[in-house]
Order: structure tokens, then sequence, then C-alpha cells
């Protein structure tokens, strides 16, 4: 099961409020009396029913008088549901499928099913649990946190170990733990026991006993005064607690008074509902009243004369085919362009240049020089072969001139797509025709430019009159459309002037209506107005809010002065600042932990004490007392029959919960085990759960027992076992977890390392956790109150 939305009806502070919750992990953040937990008792009331007796327990009646009571919406088995319970003293419950929207029959009954095995008593048990809860711990003597912790898994545990005290206290009415009771079987057992010693101890044995039973005494009266003194500081830790929570209060409180005034004008609803139906209306009428003059201003313009004449329209008609004519004009002479260009493969080139022609024209003299060097040194061979030197810086110089020539020609002929010189010569004509056309493109397309724009200017107020988009592509369409429209509204113009007078008569006499409800309206506003003293609507719903706040903090004072004890009242005032109490918490801790080291101190001497007293023996006395021994013992026997037979039963009852717990207790074992390590930062990494007694393993071997742990490790000792639990349940009926403020004991380090484990359990299991303050930027689920 996961609570999706909580819609409060009316429930303590909380009137006609709407929550949306997270299905993982969800932080509810806000300081005392900001209504925390309100809302977690609102869910629990509507899942378990709301507490019918007022007594010292809060009923949360609504403040402002709404109905009491509201609804969860919920998913159970992929299927929302939405549980609505009404009224306190007869409280109605309706249960409806969201999906179907059908209403379920005997809704207790279906809701039970859900929530079946659990109880209200279980589900506090399992699934809620609150500082609270961690503050009772520090009360409890070790052996009776031992048994919580052991009976942990059985749920319901704590009313049988009330039994089981119960049935102690009747038991301790026969016999006394101390040595020194005074109860008949103390009695007989210490003659028993001095007839005993007598007739086992020895006589050079008697001092010694003697002497170390003096001790083991002393040693035990130190250690109960410590234990008395780790008590009474245990309790002024947590008396410092509280009034540095109520001292805190106090201030808001006082903070608060100063903001209240002791005059306020209270503002009806009914002259508020009147004022805003008042503003409605003028508003409205305002509104016909504008609308009634806009139309009679648009029915005197819409009978205007045409801005032109039919003489216009003419004229436009005549710049309009001599435009066309233009067009066609230049659709012919592209079209010799176009021709033109089809006699070239390539995209028409420049026209030559005279250098150009001059290169095409000239003869290839390189050639000539190279053909004359080569004869002559053909001839120098055989008259001076020096001279072929020559002849060879003839034809290189002949050569340079050939290949520049060609080149020339060449780049020409590329640019012509390697048309021959005599296509190219042949081409120029065509050419040059062909830029004379371009250039009287371009002048009729000035023209037709200058054309088009002028007679879209002279069109524009034409047919913005008449509504007619200008299309300077399709003109021709344009004037067509004009010509049709301008007949249309020719007679439109003759049929509006006859409704005109008709409509401008009916006009005013609603002009007329609504002035005189105006006139009205204002003069009931000014009324009201004058009854509280105000000059318009702004100055009366500040007035409202004003008195509404006024309302509200008052009211809030009244509950900040009720969470405070009247008794406490004269102390508060007298402290100066929360810094001298937690001054003087600090000073109290610090003593609490070193009283708890002395008491382990003095724990360990006094076990070292009694394993030396029980090696010892009593005297040699056995003749004598042999015979006293056995008729003692024969009646202790009889008067000890009863006695065991009640503590007995007291075993009885712990056995039988240590076997419920132990059925689960190997899983939730192996959970609590993890989280106890995380929570110690690694220092304690095993749980050993042996027959009746619980131990802890440090990572070093050494072995403690639940009594030997501080105060702050108890406490993550029992969150871990309370949270493995709540997992291990999970198999028989899956609930969300409820925390509230449950770790504020907890150093910054471990309570990081809570909020890790509780978001990891959160992407199996729907987690609450409702807390002063909140601040891990990773959860974006987080509803501040």
């Amino acid at each position: 099961m996961k609570i999706k939305k909580a819609e409060i009806s009316g429930f303590g502070r909380w009137s006609q409020q709407t929550f949306d919750f997270s299905d993982g992990f969800q932080a509810i953040v806000g300081q005392n009396e900001s209504g925390k937990s309100t809302l977690r008792a609102f869910i629990i009331g509507v899942l378990f029913g709301f507490p019918t007796k007022k007594g010292q327990n809060n009923v949360y009646d609504p403040k402002d008088g709404s109905k009491y009571g509201g609804s969860l919406v919920i998913t159970v088995s992929q299927n929302d549901y939405k549980i609505t319970r009404i009224s306190r003293t007869q409280s109605e419950l309706t249960i409806t499928d969201m999906s179907s929207q059908i209403v379920i029959e005997h809704p207790e009954e279906w809701l039970s099913q859900q929530l079946l095995p659990l109880t209200r008593a279980s589900f506090d048990d399992i699934f809620n649990f609150s500082q609270r809860d961690l503050a009772q711990i520090a009360q409890l003597k070790p052996i009776e946190l031992q048994k919580l912790l052991l009976n942990i898994g059985a749920v319901g545990s704590t009313s049988w170990l009330d039994v089981a005290n119960d049935v102690v206290k009747q038991a301790d009415k026969q016999f006394a733990q101390r040595s020194t009771g005074k109860r008949p079987l103390n009695l007989a057992t210490r003659r028993y026991e001095k007839n005993s010693e007598a007739l086992h101890d020895k006589n050079d044995a008697v001092a010694d006993y003697v002497n170390g039973q003096s001790d083991i005494e002393l040693q035990q009266k130190a250690l109960n005064k410590k234990q008395s003194q780790i008590l009474d500081l245990s309790k002024k830790m947590q008396n410092l607690q509280y009034l540095m929570q109520q001292y805190t209060l106090y201030k808001k409180a006082m903070a608060l008074r100063e903001t209240l005034t002791s005059e306020t004008t209270l503002v009806s609803d009914e002259d508020i509902d009147e004022v805003r139906r008042l503003a409605i209306m003028t508003e409205t009428s305002r509104k016909s009243l504008q609308n009634l003059n806009e139309e009679k201003q648009q029915q005197s313009t819409k009978n205007k004369q045409a801005p032109y004449d039919q003489s216009t329209i003419a004229n436009l008609e005549v710049e309009n085919h001599h435009l066309q004519n233009l067009e066609k004009e230049r659709a012919v002479l592209i079209n010799e362009v176009d021709g033109i260009r089809s006699n070239f493969k390539i995209e028409v080139p420049k026209p030559l240049t005279d250098s150009e022609k001059d290169a095409l024209s000239e003869k290839d003299y390189g050639l000539i020089i190279i053909i004359v060097a080569v004869l002559f040194g053909a001839v120098m061979y055989f008259i001076f072969k020096p001279a072929l030197i020559l002849a060879a810086l003839i034809a290189g110089l002949g050569y340079f001139f050939l290949k520049q020539h060609r080149d020339k020609q060449s780049k020409i002929r590329q640019r012509y797509g390697m048309l021959s010189i005599t296509e190219i010569n042949a081409a120029q004509s065509d050419i040059r025709r062909m830029l004379q056309k371009e250039q009287q493109i371009s002048e009729l397309d000035a023209n037709i430019d200058a054309t088009r724009d002028t007679l879209v200017n002279k069109l524009e107020p034409i047919t913005n009159f008449l509504n007619i988009v200008v299309r300077p592509d399709d003109l021709e369409m344009t004037m067509s459309q004009l010509m049709h429209s301008n007949d249309q509204w020719q007679l439109r113009l003759q049929n509006n002037e006859l409704l005109f007078a008709q409509r401008q008569q009916q006009i005013l006499t609603e002009i007329q209506k609504m002035q005189s409800s105006l006139l009205e309206y204002s003069t009931a506003k000014q009324a009201i107005f004058k009854k509280y003293q105000v000059q318009d609507s702004e100055s009366l719903m500040a007035l409202k809010q004003q008195a509404t706040a006024q309302l509200r903090k008052n009211q809030r004072f009244n509950d900040m002065m009720q969470q405070i004890k009247p008794e406490m009242m004269e102390q508060l005032q007298q402290i100066d600042s929360i810094t001298d109490l937690q001054e003087q918490l600090d000073n109290v801790e610090k003593e609490y932990n070193q009283a708890q080291q002395a008491a382990f101190t003095k724990q360990a001497q006094l076990s070292d004490l009694q394993a030396q007293q029980q090696q010892r023996t009593s005297s040699d006395q056995f003749l004598a007392l042999q015979q006293e021994l056995a008729n003692e013992q024969t009646m202790l026997n009889d008067q000890f029959g009863e006695y065991l037979a009640e503590r007995l039963t007291v075993d009885w009852i712990n056995r039988a919960l240590q076997a419920a717990s132990q059925n689960r207790f190997p899983k939730m074992q192996k959970i609590a085990t993890q989280y106890f390590t995380r929570l110690t930062q690694n220092n304690y990494i095993d749980t050993q759960f042996v027959k009746d007694d619980l131990s802890l393993v440090q990572k070093d071997g050494h072995k403690f027992g639940v009594s030997e742990l501080s105060t702050g490790t108890q406490e993550q000792l029992y969150v871990a076992l309370r949270l493995a639990l709540s997992q291990v349940i999970a198999d028989i009926v899956s609930v969300p977890l409820l925390i509230d403020d449950g770790f504020v004991n907890f150093d910054d380090d471990r309570r990081a390392i809570m909020l890790d484990i509780l978001q990891e359990i959160a992407q199996q299991q729907q987690i609450f956790y409702f807390t002063t303050a909140f601040s891990d930027p990773h959860v974006k689920q987080i509803i501040a109150l």
C-alpha cells in the first residue's frame, strides 16, 4: 500500500488542504507548531479511525469550524482507491475505486482486509515511531532494555512484558534480591546460607570470606549510587531538552504577541461577496457601454463615402494594361537570350578582349625560332661546334615563346568550353547581342518594377477599403476582384443607409440603460465603503486580509501558549538565552558520559570481586550443621515452590516472546546488523543472539552487552531493529513507514547515514519522514509546511 495524496477537510490546524506525496521517500519539513504531527495523526486516523473521546489525547478538532475529516488516495495492487472518513464521534467511512468510480460496499471490512493483520496498536509497534520512543530507552533499566530489544520482533510484546513485571512484583513479596531483604524467603535463605557457609568454609577462610563480602557490598552500594546518579542525570538531560523546546516555543509566542493588535475591524463575508458581485456587474456594464459606444462609432464610420471614384478605377485598368505589355516585351527578350545561351554547352563566357583576339590571330613565332635554332645548330656542328651552345639558347628562347603563346590560347579555349579558335571568333557577335538583350531586360525590369509599385500604391487605399488582398505578382486577379468588390459595396451602401438610423436609436437607448445601472452599482458600493470607512475595494480587501491575519495570529499565539505548561512560564521568563540552556545541557551530557564510564568500571570491579568470592569456602563445622542444613533445606524447598512457580511464569512469558521474535529474528538480525554497522561507522560489525542474550561485536572482536552501550548507540540499535522488522513483516503486509523526528540526537554523520538508509528502503517501501530541518540536495520530494 502506498499513499499518493491527502485531502484534509478539517483536522486540527489544517483546513481545506491537499498534499501530494511521492511513492518513495517523502520528507515533510516544518518548525514546531507547523502541523507535522497533525498531518501524521490524520494519516493514521483515516486508516484506523479517528479518536472518539476527548481526554489526554488530542482529538484535533478543526480550529476554523471546518467539517472534521478528509480523504487519502492510496494505491493497492496497482489500483487507486480514495478513502474518505468524515466526523469524529459518528465516523462515516467511504471507499471509492478511482478507476471505475465504484463505491466499495462494506468499506470497514474492505479496509481491514487490506491492513490485515495490522491493528492501530500493531501499526504503532512496527511502522510508526518518533523521538519519544527513543527517549524512553534512556529511562529503562539495562535488563528491561535487553528484553525490549530481544522481543522487538514479537508484535505486542510490551503488554506481555508489563504482565511479567506484575508477576515479578508478586514473587518479590516472598523473596527480595537484596541481601538485606527481610521477606520470609530472604530470612530463611540467610539462615541456610549462614549454616551452609559455616559447614563449607574453613576456619582460615572465614575472615577472607567476610572481608570479601564486605567489599562486594561496598562496591555494590557504590555501583547503585552511580547508577542512581546516571538515572538522575538522564532525567535532567531530558528536562533540559524539553525546557529548550519550551523556550524556543515561548520566544516565538512572545515575538508573535508583539505583532498582535487590540482593535480589529471585522469585515463580513457577505459584504465582501456583495462588493465583488457589484464590481463584476460594474465591469460587465462598463464593457457593454464601451462596446455600445464603439459600435456607435463604427456605425458612423461605416457609411462614409468611398475614397475613390469610378474614373480612378478606369485609370488603374489602363496602367495595368501597360504593365502587361511591358511584361510581354520582357518575355520576348528573355526567349531570345535563352536561344543564344542554348548555343553554348557551358555558361556563356565574356567576350574576347583585344589582347585575347591578338593571341588567337598571331602566328607561333616561338616554333619558327626553334626551327631556325635547329638549322643553325646543324650547320655549326660541322663548322664551329662551340656555336652549338648559342643554338641551344636560341632554341630555349623559342620554346619559351611557344609555350607562353599556347598557354594563353589554352586558357581562352577552356573558358569557351574547348571550342575551336574559329568557333570562338564566330561566337563573338552572338555574345555581344546577348549582352545587349540582357541590358534591355534590366531596363525593362526596372520599368516594370516602378510601374508595378506605382500601381500597387494606387491600389492599396482602394483594396484596403474593400478588404481585398493586393497580389503584386498577379495584379490582373487583383483588378478583377477589385471590380467585383466595388459593385458589391455599392449595393451594400444603399442597404446600410436604411439600417443605420434604426440602429443608432437602439444604441442610444441601451447606453442610457447601462449608465443608469452603473450609477446604481456605484451607489451600492459606496454605501458598503462608508460602512467600513474605506475609499475603494482594494482598501476593503486589505482591511479584510488584515482582520483575517490578526485572527490567525491570535489563534496561533493561543495554540503556542497551550503547548507551554503554566508552571514553566516563570522559569521560561527568567531565561536569558537558549545558549545558557545549551551550555547546561552540554555540561550535564559530559557529566552523564563520565558517570556511565565510572559505572562500567565499577561493574567490572564488582564482577572481579564476585568471581573471587565464589572461589572461597565456608567453615569446617560439617557435623554440627549438617542436620540443621537438611531441615532448613526441606523448609526452603517448600517455601520456594510457590516462588519458583511465579518466577517460572515470568520465564515462560519471556521465552514465549523470544520464540515469537526468533521466528523473524534471523532475517531481521541480518538486516539490522547491516544498518547497525553503517550507523556505528563500522565500529560494530555483528549482532549475536544466543538464548536470552544479545551481544554486539566490534571489528576488533570485543563483545559488548546491551547495557554496556552508550545511550546513543542503544538508540541506533533500536532504530536498526525497528527498520529491519518493518521490512521483514512486509511479506505479510506492506504499509508506509512514519518517522517523526526520530533522529534528533544523532550527530550529523550518523543522521546522514540514517537518511541514506531510509532512501534505500524507500525504493521498496514508502516512507514519510517528518522533521524540523532537512538539507539533502539530492532529495527532491520535500513538502515544506
